[in-house]
């Protein structure tokens, strides 16, 4: 199955990756401030550092919110 690539977690977009998430698809998730989905990440979401990773479509490395691996 290809991972979904999210961009933008708030209000909307969390919930959305969420439910995503809950149908079975692999997500890779990028947002400003990675505290804030802590909680999508400690259930198989992905952090991706940098939109390109989100556009390659490919598992992304374990990145800290700024960006180090």
């Amino acid at each position: 199955m290809e991972r979904i690539g999210f961009i933008g977690l708030g209000s909307m977009g969390k919930p959305m990756a969420h439910n995503l998430m809950k149908a079975g698809y692999p997500v890779n998730v990028l947002t400003r401030t990675r505290s804030k989905i802590e909680d999508l990440l400690a259930e198989g979401a992905v952090w991706c550092g940098t939109p390109k990773e989100i556009a390659q479509n490919e598992r992304c490395g374990d990145h800290d919110a700024a960006g180090h691996t």
